[in-house]
């Protein structure tokens, strides 16, 4: 079985058009429900703590241990808005 990670998923998403480009932590959550995205590893749904910290983390200027960060923040957005670089 191949493992995929939630950020190859959304990137995934945003480049077929499912997720918008610029995105949102409540963007975010909205697709994984109505999709019915899980956690490849555990075969479980995300959990609504872990996609909160998500899109911080993902954040390339982040300070988050996360070896893979390829998303950024747009700045002047309410509520955050973020992109994939």
């Amino acid at each position: 079985m191949v493992i995929i990670s939630l950020l190859d998923k959304l990137e995934q998403a945003v480049n077929k058009g499912i997720v918008s480009t610029l995105f949102t932590t409540a963007a975010i959550k909205k697709w994984i429900d109505k999709n019915n995205i899980q956690n490849d590893e555990t075969g479980k749904n995300y959990k609504a703590n872990y996609i909160d910290g998500f899109c911080s983390s993902s954040v390339k200027e982040s300070t988050s241990t996360k070896y893979d960060k390829r998303v950024v923040k747009v700045k002047g957005t309410n509520p955050q808005k973020y992109e994939f670089e």
